[in-house]
Formats: C-alpha cells, sequence, structure tokens
C-alpha cells in the first residue's frame, strides 16, 4: 500500500488521490496517516469494501473446477455468505465454506473488520437486494463525496430502513466474521502459532493505550442517551428499531423504568422470521446482566467485554443496580483510542 501510494504522488505527480481498498488495505493507509508523512496531504477519500475474506485465487478455481466441473470462464458471479455460491449461465454452485476455507489467505482468517470501519465510506453488496449496493457513511468527507453524486444524478438510493433484511444481513455476517476471526486467533494463541499484527492491532491494545483507557473512567466515556424498548416490543418491532438506529443491543425497561433485562441482534435471529411479529422482547431478554459502575475504569469495562465476548455494556447505579445510568461499547472505547484522522 505505502509503495503504490508513494508511486501515485512522486511518479504520477498525484495530488488528489481517492483509495480504495478492502479492510486491510484501508487499515494500512489509515497507518501511513497516522504517521503524518507529507506525500498523506494527497489523500483527499478513502473508500472501503466490505469484505469476508479474500482468496488465494488460482488454488481455489482449480478446486472448483476439479470438484464441480465449473471453468473459470463460464463464471458470471461469486457470491459470498456462509457459503461460496458460484453462478453460471446455466446453473448455481452452492459450496460449503469448510471446502473453500484452505484457500483463505491466512490474515484473512484472523480479520475482525467486515465493513472497512476506518474509511471515510463503505461499500458492498446488499443482500437479498439485486443491482444494489449497500453504502455506509462514516466521516464528513465521505458524506460530502456522496451527496455530490447524489445530486449530480450519478447514483440513486433508498433508505436501508426499507430492507430491513439487507441490514439484518450485514449485521449477521459482520458478527460471523467477528466471531470466527476471534476464534481462529485464540487457536493460534494456544498453538503458539504466529499472528497478523493487523489482526493483533484491531483485537488487543497497545500499552499506550491500556494507560490511557487506565486513566478513564466509564462516566466520561459511555453514551447517556440510551434508547431502550419495553417488555411488551415485538421481535419484528425491535428489528425495525435496529434498522432505523443502527443499534445492535437494546436495555429493556419496566413500566417503572427499572432496568430488567437486555435485548440483542442475537436474539432476534433466534426466532424464525415468520414468528417476529408474535415473539416478544420479554420472551428471550437477557435477565442475567454484564454491567459496571460509572466510577469504574474504562479499562475494566473492557476487559469485562472480552472476557464474555460481548460489544457493550450497561452502566448502572452502585446504590441501585436497577437504575440504568448509560452504555458503553466497543465502539464508544475505539472512537476514543482511533487513530488521528485529520478529516474527521
Amino acid at each position: 500500500v505505502a509503495k503504490a501510494f508513494g508511486k501515485a504522488v512522486h511518479e504520477y505527480g498525484k495530488t488528489k488521490i481517492a483509495f480504495v481498498g478492502t479492510p486491510c488495505q484501508v487499515l494500512a493507509i489509515r497507518k501511513l496517516e497516522s504517521w503524518e508523512h507529507k506525500i498523506m496531504d494527497s489523500l483527499k477519500l478513502v473508500i472501503g469494501f466490505i469484505c469476508l475474506w479474500s482468496f488465494s485465487l488460482k488454488p481455489l478455481l482449480e478446486s472448483i473446477e476439479k470438484t464441480y466441473q465449473v471453468k473459470h470462464s463460464e463464471i458470471k458471479k461469486v457470491t459470498l455468505n456462509k457459503e461460496y455460491v458460484v453462478h453460471t449461465k446455466e446453473r448455481t454452485v452452492r459450496i460449503p465454506i469448510k471446502e473453500v476455507e484452505k484457500h483463505i489467505l491466512n490474515s484473512c482468517l484472523t480479520c475482525t473488520d467486515y465493513t472497512s470501519q476506518l474509511a471515510d465510506i463503505s461499500v458492498g453488496g446488499a443482500h437479498p437486494l439485486e443491482e444494489w449496493s449497500t453504502v455506509i457513511i462514516r466521516t464528513e468527507t465521505g458524506e460530502k463525496v456522496f451527496n455530490d453524486a447524489l445530486k449530480s444524478g450519478v447514483i440513486r438510493t433508498k433508505s436501508i430502513e426499507e430492507e430491513p433484511g439487507v441490514f439484518a444481513h450485514l449485521l449477521e455476517m459482520a458478527d460471523f466474521k467477528r466471531k470466527t476471526a476471534l476464534e481462529e486467533i485464540e487457536r493460534k494463541r494456544a498453538a503458539k502459532e504466529p499472528i497478523p499484527l493487523a489482526s493483533l492491532r484491531l483485537t488487543y491494545l497497545l500499552p499506550k493505550e491500556l494507560r490511557l483507557l487506565s486513566s478513564l473512567t466509564v462516566e466520561q466515556t459511555m453514551t447517556k442517551r440510551v434508547m431502550t424498548v419495553s417488555p411488551n416490543t415485538t421481535m419484528k418491532e425491535l428489528l425495525e428499531i435496529m434498522t432505523k438506529h443502527h443499534h445492535m443491543g437494546y436495555p429493556v425497561l419496566d413500566e417503572n423504568n427499572q432496568l430488567i433485562g437486555i435485548a440483542t441482534f442475537e436474539d432476534v435471529m433466534k426466532v424464525p422470521a415468520e414468528e417476529r411479529d408474535k415473539v416478544k422482547v420479554s420472551d428471550i431478554k437477557k435477565e442475567r446482566l454484564l454491567t459496571v459502575y460509572p466510577d469504574e475504569t474504562v479499562i475494566a469495562a473492557y476487559n469485562k467485554m472480552v472476557e464474555h465476548g460481548v460489544g457493550r455494556i450497561l452502566v448502572v447505579e452502585r446504590e441501585n443496580p436497577k437504575k440504568l445510568l448509560g452504555i458503553i461499547t466497543r465502539t464508544d472505547i475505539m472512537q476514543t483510542l482511533r487513530w488521528p484522522m485529520k478529516r474527521r
């Protein structure tokens, strides 16, 4: 990445560069930006792909031809979800992930980033829709570029709220990639195998970051205005709320505003789609809650998240653990630690 970017600046004299890449490539360009090298003044926009994995293409295509009698010249499209699906003019071949797993690039197996979190704009498929893309606008720079494209008529849009299935699939795949990567990291760690540094950077904290989080309290970092749901909210309504507000977990409060549980995206996905208008939050909410107090350190909250494999913890009052004060998430912590980005 550094070599290619330097070549664009020095050999081709480019001073306004839009960088397009996978999550790991976006991470690399952001590292260069954080070092504040003078050539990075030429970087004006970062577009990241929504990416599950990349493959060693030649051996993968050879394997598909040998096993399924599909030549690479016959392939019209490939979709990658929890199956590797090959589309030809005559047929569709569904290949279990286990069969293609050995062809996944080693660094991809431990990557937790599905949506290019450090990009200005993230772009990927909009399953189950055809001919549409999912776009996540992450920065003011990304918003300006997107709005300019919209005004000029280059693109047309619809709100993701109109397609809750698209949003549900996006969250499901992001969660799938993260869990798969964390399992692989722990497997490598136990087997004393090398772990790519980029994966460690997105999963484990550096010493200076540990010191920073040890000096901050949960109250200083948490989100205080928390969206909540009632026990009578249906799974269908909860998914609509998630699609509109883009949070994956909601505290559940009773009629007296007492904390009685939490409902998450994972809970919704456990309920069959045809039953979601009947099943209520009260039927599925988790009652054994993971909580912290506002005067605890952020590092204590982070360690609890890592230990329990969750992305959020509720903040409650010491004297009254049923009183919800806020919520602290991995995103809150990463925002505190994010690398310097001039255009944020």
